[in-house]
């Protein structure tokens, strides 16, 4: 369209944190097809005001896609348009948003409108009426200010034909060297987690991309940027019900009929993959699928019952040994401080962990649950008067425990371990181990399983001491609080140890297949 320009944004807090954002990702797609000139980045903090003064011409319209941990970034950021150009319209979208539209509005001036639910039309739609000084009013998915009131349109109905959008923008994503690409293969979520607000924001029901055109976009991907790892964002890849395991099926024999040798990574529930037979777990293999993340959360099972899991404990134990038994590594979701809380609760997480099999380090025993601001927990917790007031910036962590004790002993702990996330690493390895044992059997036996053979010895000795280690701290704590005794326990702790020797022999295992790389580069070279 001439005579518009439009930028949109992602903001992170450091270049580590850069990764592909979906929503804008479509948008941006979705626009350029209707002749808008758009332009699309994801920047950390330091890059803002780089950024922001890098335009001849500042855009029309600055579109920003929000996250819990990006709220106070965000605001930062609007700020700094505003004071290069007023007249900048910012639009505010993301999940984040959903249900707080009247509350950024009211405590963020810079921001101009929220666009609510799927950003694609709506974004259009804004785009079109500013574009032709027309008024935002009726323009669906839209909250804004005009003449000093916020005025709130109805929802724009979901886009129900995934298959008729472009697809997304990818070329950002390359200037960052990253691994992998998103795959959204629906949209859409069955799951009614109380500390989550998916089923609120995605959307009713499921809505399924066509199996073959998935498939379609990851060749493409493949063959356009070498990438052959993709990552699926669908909140449960088999849902919904039979139409949607058969599409998952007709995906995994359509990229084995290809022979395509793809990497794949993908979300599901507890609930589903103990409801699933050997067969489909075959062909997932066969397909490249090495790694299913899912929503475990818990070791007890009142805390499953608190998240409205809809499964049992065995349940958990029951998924993770049947993915493990097909060579899928499981990544997974884990809570194990909440508002309601009891050291026995605590206990029986650590229990679970210990006995899982699941690799795990420091951050999966103090992980702290989040409050989701479209959750129902956090109706919850108001209610028991746990948070007093809960707005659009709120701390998503600023709620009390039902037994102060908790919060006393999880702070404690957590400032005295510093503890660093290896959920990455620990990751990485574990894919690495089941990819290279299939796909490379020879590298493998020959120059890698060493390696991956004293990785899994010390995830063994790691996971025993992390138990033993909490189980004493706690102890000692019930006991006598914050003491002399628990203090030296904590200080003389050795979990940095593990964790150096796991990263000292990934790096060990990266020089290999660096230089089994460049071993083969030469003699594809001299043949």
């Amino acid at each position: 369209m001439w005579g518009v320009c439009v930028s949109l944004f992602a903001l992170v807090e450091t270049v580590d944190d850069i990764r592909e954002y979906m929503g804008i990702s479509y948008i941006k797609a979705y626009l350029v097809s209707k002749g808008v000139s758009c332009d699309l980045q994801v920047i950390c903090r330091s890059q803002m005001d780089e950024v922001l003064n890098q335009y001849e011409e500042f855009p029309d319209i600055i579109g920003i896609s929000v996250y819990c941990n990006t709220v106070e970034l965000t605001k930062e950021f609007c700020e700094k348009v505003k004071k290069i150009s007023p007249k900048c319209h910012i639009v505010l979208g993301g999940a984040h948003v959903m249900g707080y539209e009247e509350d950024i509005l009211t405590r963020m001036p810079a921001v101009d409108s929220i666009c609510k639910g799927e950003g694609e039309l709506t974004f259009w739609d804004l785009t079109d009426r500013i574009a032709n000084n027309k008024s935002l009013r009726g323009c669906k998915g839209i909250t804004y200010r005009e003449d000093g009131q916020i005025i709130k349109n109805e929802r724009r109905e979901d886009i129900k034909d995934l298959n008729g959008l472009p697809r997304p923008e990818r070329d950002y994503n390359t200037k960052n060297k990253k691994r992998y690409f998103y795959i959204t293969g629906s949209r859409g979520c069955l799951g009614v987690c109380t500390f989550c607000g998916e089923h609120t924001t995605a959307g009713c029901g499921v809505r399924l991309r066509d199996s073959v055109d998935i498939v379609d976009e990851m060749e493409d991907l493949w063959k356009k940027y070498g990438v052959n790892k993709f990552h699926f964002t669908d909140a449960t890849f088999e849902d919904p019900g039979r139409v949607g395991l058969d599409r998952a099926k007709r995906i995994f024999q359509e990229i084995i009929e290809r022979n395509l040798k793809f990497r794949l990574v993908m979300y599901t529930r507890t609930n589903v993959v103990t409801r699933m037979d050997d067969d489909y777990y075959d062909l997932a293999y066969r397909a490249g699928v090495e790694c299913y993340f899912v929503g475990v959360e818990s070791g007890n099972q009142k805390d499953l019952d608190l998240y409205n899991k809809k499964i049992t404990v065995e349940d958990n134990y029951k998924a993770i040994r049947l993915l493990l038994n097909h060579r899928i590594y499981v990544n997974y979701g884990f809570i194990c401080f909440n508002p309601y809380s009891d050291f026995d609760r605590i206990k029986e997480n650590l229990e679970f962990l210990h006995n899982s099999g699941l690799v795990y380090n420091s951050y999966h025993i103090l992980s702290r649950m989040t409050i989701m601001p479209q959750s129902r927990l956090k109706k919850m917790l108001m209610e028991d008067g746990l948070v007093k007031e809960f707005h659009f910036d709120s701390d998503i962590r600023n709620y009390k425990f039902v037994n102060p004790e908790i919060g006393i002993f999880h702070d404690y702990v957590y400032k005295k371990i510093h503890t660093k996330d290896l959920i990455d690493l620990d990751s990485q390895i574990a894919i690495d181990r089941f990819h290279y044992e299939k796909a490379e059997p020879q590298l493998y036996e020959e120059k890698l399983k060493v390696y991956f053979d004293e990785v899994k010895e010390v995830w063994k000795e790691r996971n025993h001491y992390l138990y033993e280690f909490f189980m004493e701290a706690i102890r000692l704590f019930e006991e006598h609080g914050i003491s002399d005794e628990l203090e030296q326990h904590v200080d003389k702790n050795i979990i940095y140890e593990y964790d150096r020797r796991i990263r000292n022999l990934y790096r060990r295992y990266v020089s290999v297949l660096y230089k089994h790389s460049k071993e083969e580069r030469i003699l594809n070279e001299q043949e």
